[in-house]
């Protein structure tokens, strides 16, 4: 496996505006009724969400990928995801990497992904990420700083 430098990405999104170390655009527009920022449009994406957790946040997360115009499609667990991406063509991935979270079977899927974008995010950087971008957040659950992730890494 090719051993890549990790790009770490500090974040902290306040209710009333964000922070992702540079200034973002604003300039507002509608997408299927919805309300969006031109700088996380993700119109015309197919993102794979990887995210185990219970509760209500992966479905806030999958809603929040597709107001900014991405479709997605929701996997609960590494071994799910690398079904989906044998079946299907993905822009890019969002993969929650933290503790609960089996590392072999994350290797395992980053190794099947290839050269797929791939954000992995959680409160701190595992010890086995390289070679893919790191979202570092304060608030995990906060979905609207996974996808200006995704639509950074891949405007780049």
């Amino acid at each position: 496996m090719a051993h890549l430098e990790l790009l770490a990405i500090p974040v902290d999104l306040p209710h009333s505006g964000a922070s992702l170390g540079y200034p973002l655009t604003y300039k507002r527009f509608e997408v299927g009724g919805q309300r969006m920022c031109n700088s996380t449009c993700l119109c015309g994406h197919v993102i794979l969400v990887v995210e185990g957790e219970a509760g209500s946040f992966p479905l806030e997360l999958q809603a929040a990928f597709e107001r900014v115009g991405a479709e997605t499609l929701l996997a609960r667990s590494p071994a799910q995801a690398r079904d989906h991406a044998s079946r299907f063509d993905f822009s890019a991935a969002a993969i929650y990497c933290g503790d609960a979270i089996d590392t072999a079977e994350i290797r395992q899927l980053l190794d099947e992904l290839g050269s797929m974008p791939v954000l992995l995010y959680a409160t701190g950087p595992p010890s086995y990420v390289s070679g893919k971008a790191f979202l570092a957040t304060s608030n995990p659950d906060n979905p609207e700083a996974i996808v200006t992730g995704v639509a950074r890494m891949l405007s780049s």
